[in-house]
Order: structure tokens, then C-alpha cells, then sequence
């Protein structure tokens, strides 16, 4: 009689502990050591690890606004009426989260697989969140009894961030995969001032944040907006027609590097195309495969009119072979058409990365013929071209026998 196989064990719940009382670090989520693989797959946020006096590690601990940033743009607002009193009365810098409502919302992940894959991006984890299938969809609900208020500190909070108390978080619920995506980048942005907002430092990046919203807002609307209530209202409204692409997001985690991001989101939503494309162009080198650029550009962009010039500053920039000595403008002029007219090169149900590298291949072989002037250095065999580019893409040179 065969012998029946039991059935796989269930993941062991990942444990969150949130101090509501003695308040540090941004009401720190703090992890157990098994919970290491959300931390490692999530490079993206400000993780700390903490050790022992002998050296092992005791927990890790994440801030609530990287964990706002991170994980709650799905979930939603109970319709209740003690959740809409609550939310009614209070605001982005005070409101935080239990350690109950992390440990459901975390394991709930973690089941269904989240962390199994590592998110260099925060739009990365954003996308993967909206497509994520969930054995509960009501753990997507956020209710009175997850949420717990900061105190407010005795000293005054400086007088540029006043102007986020006037903003009711319903405000900045909205429809769609993801209803508090616009909440989540706010707070991400912002950073740990729930309980530091009297003592943060002028070039704190909470405050300099602040500041970008305020100036956006007063470009966008006027001088009327220079009232603090104005300016809030006025807040989902510009980050909901704000948007960097997910191709051109850093990967870092520092504070300083997310200003840098949050700058450039609100100059790309400000600025005409040229802005836009300046912008692309000087963050094209954030793109992190060829098949970031093969979705850029095959697909529908946000300045099509750009797009050749992006895929030549990727290419050139990650293709490039010394041995050619091609100037930069040179690349450019050469890659100019490598999407538009070549499509025919790209097979049916070939990889984004195959698709990208017969398309560059193509344009950089007949680069070579019209630089050098040599048909007889021409690699006869396409395949031989490919083959060089698909193991070696970032070698110095290839080793194809150019010179």
C-alpha cells in the first residue's frame, strides 16, 4: 500500500513587536531572526540589523514609514465609523500601526510569496504587491484597532511641516489596485518624523520633502495655496499626477538618494518634454537589464519621442566595446533606429533580453562596417554576434576579434 505523503508545513508566522509606548526610530517594526528572508529580498529599505554582545543577530528592525512605503499601498480603510473618527481627527505624522497589524499583514505576504524573489525597487515590491493573489483578501483591510496615535510632543513642530496636519488621510485613499499607494509614497518620502518632527534639522529629508510639495503645489495652483489647509488639499492631487517610472528609480535605500527620486518625480510632472526627457536621460543608467530597456521601449512610453535616444544612451552605456572608439554621438547616431526598424529581428516568444541584444547586435555591426570601413571584420555568422553579446555583455571587449 503506498504511503501517503504529508502535507507541506504551513510557514511559521513572522512575529512583528511595535513599542507604542516608549516611541523611538519611527515606532521601529522589530523582526525576529527568522524573518530574515523579508529583510534580504527587500534591499530597497532602511533595514537595521541588530546583534548581541556575542555577535548574533537578535532581531531586525524597519521604521513604519519605509513599512507604510513598502507594504500598505493595497490595503484599504475599514468603512466603519470608529475607523473614519479616528482617521477624521488625525494625520499623516501621527498615525501609526500595531505590531498585531504588521505581523497579519507580513505573514500574509510571506505566504503568498512575496519575499521569495528580491525587490531592488520600491516600484518593483509595488508591482508585485498589485498582482499578488491572496488566500484572504480581508487582511487587506485596515481597521481602528491596528492603529495607534503618536503623542504629540510638548514643543511645537516646525512651522513647514504644519501644513501635513491638515491633511485627512482618507484624503489620500483612491481607487484602483492600490488605494493607499499615494499615502505609502508620502510617507516614504517623509521619512521617521512621526516622533522626532520638533528636532529635525532644516536639511532634515523630512523637511526638505515638505519643502518640494510646498513649492510644487504653489507653482501648480498659486500663491492662494501659501494657506496651510490649501496646501494640503492640494497634496493628493499632485502625487496622484506625479510618477517615475520604475526603469529609472534608484536602488538605494539612503534618505538622501529618495529626496533625489522625489525631486525628480515632481520635475518630471512640472516640466514639459525636455525636461522629461533631460530627466531620462541622466536617470537611464538606473535601468538594471536589457529587459528593463526592452519594456521601455517596445512598449508604450511615457515620451515615445524619446525613446530612441534612451535605448542608445542604455546601450551604449552597457554595450559599449573600446576597440570601436566610437564617440558617444557616434553610439547615439548608430542606435538612433535600433527599435523602430529592426523589430523583425526579434523571434516571436523571444526573451526581452534576446529581443534587446539581436536589436543592439544588429546596429553595432553595421556600426563597425561603416566606423572601420572593413566588411571582411564583419562577423558572418549573426549567431557568433549574439552569442558574444548574450555571454558577455559587460566584458570590456567581447572577445570578438574587433580591433
Amino acid at each position: 500500500m503506498a504511503q501517503q505523503q504529508a502535507p507541506p508545513a504551513a510557514q511559521a508566522p513572522i512575529v512583528v513587536v511595535v513599542d507604542e509606548v516608549q516611541i523611538t526610530s519611527d515606532a521601529a517594526l522589530v523582526l525576529a531572526p527568522g524573518a530574515q528572508h523579508v529583510k534580504d529580498h527587500t534591499p530597497c529599505l532602511s533595514w537595521t540589523t541588530v546583534y548581541d554582545n556575542a555577535g548574533a543577530v537578535t532581531n531586525y528592525t524597519l521604521g513604519q514609514s519605509d513599512a507604510k512605503g513598502a507594504f500598505l499601498p493595497r490595503c484599504r480603510f475599514s468603512v466603519d465609523q470608529q475607523t473614519g473618527t479616528l482617521l477624521d481627527g488625525n494625520h499623516v505624522l501621527n498615525v501609526l500601526f500595531n505590531g498585531a497589524f504588521w505581523s497579519r499583514l507580513l505573514t500574509a505576504l510571506d505566504a503568498a510569496n512575496l519575499f521569495a524573489t528580491s525587490m531592488e525597487k520600491i516600484g518593483v515590491l509595488h508591482q508585485r504587491l498589485a498582482g499578488l493573489a491572496m488566500a484572504n483578501p480581508g487582511v487587506w483591510v485596515v481597521s481602528h484597532s491596528d492603529i495607534f496615535l503618536a503623542v504629540v510632543p510638548v514643543v511645537p513642530g516646525p512651522q513647514d511641516l504644519l501644513f501635513l496636519t491638515q491633511l485627512p488621510l482618507r484624503a489620500l485613499e483612491a481607487g484602483g489596485e492600490l488605494p493607499l499607494l499615494l499615502y505609502s509614497l508620502l510617507s516614504f518620502h517623509l521619512g521617521p518624523i512621526a516622533t522626532r518632527a520638533a528636532r529635525l534639522p532644516p536639511a532634515a529629508p523630512a523637511r526638505l520633502t515638505a519643502g518640494l510639495l510646498q513649492g510644487a503645489i504653489v507653482q501648480s495652483v498659486g500663491a492662494a495655496a501659501a494657506n496651510p489647509t490649501m496646501l494640503a488639499l492640494q497634496i493628493p492631487r499632485l502625487l496622484k499626477g506625479a510618477s517615475l517610472p520604475v526603469i529609472f528609480q534608484s536602488t538605494s535605500a539612503d534618505p538622501h538618494t529618495r529626496l533625489e527620486d522625489f525631486t525628480d518625480l515632481l520635475r518630471m510632472q512640472a516640466g514639459g518634454v525636455d525636461e522629461r526627457r533631460r530627466i531620462e536621460e541622466r536617470r537611464i543608467m538606473l535601468a538594471t537589464s536589457l529587459g528593463a530597456l526592452y519594456q521601455l521601449v517596445i512598449q508604450p512610453s511615457p515620451s515615445v519621442s524619446t525613446a530612441n535616444t534612451l535605448v542608445s544612451r542604455l546601450a551604449a552605456k552597457i554595450l559599449t566595446a573600446p576597440q570601436l572608439k566610437l564617440s558617444l554621438a557616434d553610439q547615439l547616431a548608430i542606435l538612433a533606429t535600433a527599435v523602430h526598424d529592426r523589430q523583425h529581428l526579434v523571434q516571436p516568444g523571444a526573451s526581452a533580453e534576446d529581443a534587446v541584444t539581436a536589436l543592439v547586435a544588429e546596429d553595432l555591426q553595421e556600426a563597425a562596417l561603416r566606423k572601420h570601413g572593413r566588411e571582411g571584420l564583419l562577423l558572418r555568422s549573426r549567431a557568433i554576434g549574439l552569442l558574444c553579446l548574450r555571454e558577455h555583455p559587460r566584458a570590456a571587449g567581447w572577445g570578438c576579434g574587433w580591433s
